[in-house]
C-alpha cells in the first residue's frame, strides 16, 4: 500500500523512492531491530557485572562461599548479555521468549545457590533485628518470581512455536 494515494506513475522519481522506502521499513523485519532497550539492558548487565565482581569484597556481610554464587551470577549475566546482543540482531517474539527463558533458568540457579549456601554473616550488623530471616525471605520471593517468569516464558515460547509466529 503506498504511503500516499497520489503517488503514481506521474510522480517524480524521488517521491516514488521515498514511498517505497517508507512502505518497506514498515514491514515486519526481525533482522535489524536496533533495540535501544536491549542496548540499555546490556549496559545495565555490564554495570551489575562490574559491581558484583569489583565491589563484593567491600561488603562485610559476605563470606567466602559467595565466590560460588558469584560464579553462577556471572554465568547468568553472560547469558543475559549474549541474549541482549542476539535480540538486537533478531527480535522475533518466539526468540525473545526463548532468550528470556534461558536467562531466567540461569538466574534461578544463581538464586537457588544463594539460598542454599547463604554466604552472609550478619553478626557484625546490629541495625535491624533478624536480618538473616529477612534476606532468606527476600531470596525465596526472588526464587518464586523467577520460577513464575520461567513458566510464563516457556508457555509464551511454546505458543509462538505452535502458532508459527515470527
Amino acid at each position: 500500500m503506498p504511503l500516499r494515494d497520489n503517488v503514481d506513475t506521474h510522480s517524480p522519481e524521488w517521491v516514488k523512492r521515498a514511498d517505497d522506502y517508507v512502505n518497506h521499513s514498515q514491514e515486519k523485519h526481525h533482522w535489524k531491530t536496533g533495540g535501544i532497550e536491549q542496548i540499555i539492558a546490556l549496559a545495565l548487565d555490564v554495570l551489575i557485572w562490574y559491581l558484583l565482581n569489583q565491589c563484593y569484597t567491600r561488603v562485610t556481610v559476605l563470606t567466602e562461599d559467595f565466590s560460588v554464587v558469584l560464579w553462577l551470577a556471572n554465568v547468568a549475566l553472560y547469558i543475559s548479555m549474549v541474549g541482549h546482543v542476539l535480540r538486537i540482531l533478531y527480535n522475533a517474539k518466539w526468540f525473545k521468549n526463548l532468550v528470556k527463558l534461558v536467562g531466567d533458568v540461569a538466574i534461578f540457579f544463581a538464586f537457588y545457590n544463594l539460598y542454599i549456601l547463604f554466604p552472609f554473616d550478619f553478626t557484625k550488623i546490629d541495625l535491624i533485628s533478624n536480618p538473616e530471616s529477612m534476606v532468606r525471605t527476600a531470596v525465596i520471593v526472588l526464587l518464586m518470581l523467577t520460577g513464575l517468569s520461567i513458566v510464563l516464558h516457556a508457555v509464551k515460547f511454546l505458543q509462538g512455536v505452535v502458532r508459527g509466529e515470527e
